[in-house]
C-alpha cells in the first residue's frame, strides 16, 4: 500500500508589496513626472522667448529696410552746378554761404530734444522720442514696377517715380506697457506710420490726375490757389523769398482705412532721429551723444598736441566730423530745406524701440543711413 503525503501540494508563499510601499512608489513617480514637466515647460518658455525675440527683431529689421530704401533714394530734381546734381540730401551744401534751396522737392527733419529717462551703467543717457518726424520727397529711377510708386484712385490705378513720404508716430489709443518690477508707470504705445502720396512728374499728369488727397500730393498750399491742386516736383520748391510753394504741414491724424498710410510697426515706445551734419557756424556744431559744449573744439582743433594745428585741452570733438549725432535743438528742433538751415546733413542715426507684450520687455534697433 502506497502512502502519499501532501508536501507536493504545499503552497509556496511569495513576498508581496505592501500598501505603504505602493504609495511611496507612486509618490516618487509623481515627483519625477513633476520635475520632467517643469523642465519641459522651462524649455518651452525658453523657445517661446527666443521665437518672440526673433519675430520682434525681424519686424524691426523689415521696418528699417523700408526706411533705408526711402532715405537712400534721390530726393530732389537734378540741378546743374551742384555736387551730384543736388539729387541727394548730402548734396545740398547749406553750410556754404549763398547756397540755393532745391528747385524741386524738399526734406524736413523734426528732431527736438528727446525725453531723458535715466542714465545707464555706462554713463550714457537713455532717451525716448515720440514727436520726431521725417517728411520728404523721393524720386525713384522709374521703368519697371519696382521702381515706381503706385496708388489706386477714383479714376483707377496710377504710377509715378516721385512721391511725398513721411514717417511719424501716432498714439495707439488704450495700449500701454505693463508695469515692471521697478514700479515704473506704464508707458503709452504708438504706431509707426509711413505715409505716401504720389507726386506728378509731367504737366499732363497735373491736369489729368484726380485730386484724391489720400493718395495724391494735392494739399492746399499757403499761397493761392486755396483749392487742392495736384503738385509736381517743381511745385514743391522754395521761391526767391524763401516762402513755401505747394507744401502743407504734415497732418499726423490717425489713419483709418487710408490707402496711402501703412502701419510699419505696432507697440512702439520711441522713434528717435539724430542727424549728423557739418557747418561753418561754430554755434551750430553737433554735440556727440551727451557731450557738453565745453567738450566741443573749434573747427580744425584737435586733441593730440603732437599734430600740426592742434589745440591741447579737454575739448574732445571737432566742429565738423562724421562721428557725432545729435538732435536739432541748436537750429530750433527742425531741419527744412526751405528755410536755409545753415547745416549740411550727411547721415541719420535712427533708433526704434518697441514693446514685446508677450515677454513684457522692450527691444531696440539702431541703424545709421548715409544720405
Amino acid at each position: 500500500m502506497l502512502r502519499t503525503t501532501n508536501s507536493q501540494f504545499r503552497r509556496v508563499v511569495r513576498p508581496g508589496i505592501t500598501l505603504v510601499e505602493l504609495m511611496v512608489m507612486a509618490a516618487v513617480c509623481l515627483i519625477i513626472m513633476a520635475v520632467l514637466a517643469s523642465v519641459f515647460q522651462t524649455g518651452l518658455d525658453a523657445m517661446r522667448q527666443v521665437r518672440s525675440a526673433g519675430e520682434m527683431m525681424d519686424q524691426l529689421r523689415a521696418a528699417g529696410e523700408v526706411m533705408k530704401r526711402d532715405l537712400q533714394a534721390q530726393h530732389f530734381s537734378p540741378e546743374d552746378g551742384k555736387p551730384n546734381q543736388g539729387v541727394g540730401l548730402s548734396d545740398q551744401w547749406f553750410n556754404q554761404a549763398g547756397w540755393k534751396a532745391p528747385q524741386g522737392g524738399f526734406f524736413k527733419i523734426v528732431s527736438p530734444p528727446p525725453f531723458v529717462e535715466g542714465i545707464d551703467s555706462d554713463g550714457l543717457q537713455s532717451t525716448i522720442a515720440t514727436n520726431h518726424i521725417l517728411h520728404f520727397t523721393e524720386v525713384r529711377p522709374g521703368g519697371n514696377y519696382h521702381n515706381l510708386y503706385a496708388a489706386t484712385t477714383s479714376s483707377g490705378g496710377l504710377t509715378s517715380p516721385s512721391a511725398e513720404v513721411a514717417y511719424f508716430l501716432i498714439s495707439d489709443s488704450g495700449r500701454m506697457t505693463a508695469p515692471d518690477s521697478t514700479g515704473s508707470s506704464p508707458q503709452q504705445l504708438f504706431l509707426l506710420v509711413r505715409r505716401q502720396r504720389l507726386v506728378a512728374t509731367l504737366a499732363t499728369d497735373k491736369a489729368s490726375w484726380p485730386k484724391d488727397q489720400d493718395v495724391i500730393c494735392c494739399w492746399p498750399g499757403p499761397n493761392p490757389p486755396a483749392a487742392p491742386a495736384v503738385y509736381s516736383m517743381l511745385d514743391l520748391k522754395a521761391n526767391v523769398t524763401g516762402g513755401r510753394v505747394g507744401y502743407a504741414p504734415l497732418n499726423t491724424t490717425t489713419p483709418i482705412n487710408r490707402v496711402g498710410d501703412d502701419i510699419l510697426l505696432t507697440n512702439v515706445i520711441s522713434f528717435e532721429i539724430k542727424p549728423v551734419w557739418e557747418t561753418t557756424n561754430a554755434t551750430l556744431a553737433p554735440r556727440p551723444f551727451s557731450a557738453l559744449p565745453s567738450q566741443i573744439a573749434p573747427k580744425g582743433a584737435l586733441d593730440d598736441p603732437t599734430l600740426p594745428g592742434s589745440t591741447p585741452g579737454t575739448k574732445l570733438y571737432p566742429n565738423t566730423t562724421d562721428g557725432p549725432y545729435d538732435n536739432l535743438n541748436l537750429i530750433g528742433g527742425t531741419f527744412d530745406t526751405w528755410s536755409n538751415p545753415q547745416i549740411r546733413v550727411k547721415g541719420l542715426h535712427i533708433r526704434l524701440r518697441v514693446y514685446d507684450p508677450k515677454m513684457k520687455a522692450a527691444r531696440q534697433s539702431t541703424f545709421v543711413v548715409s544720405m
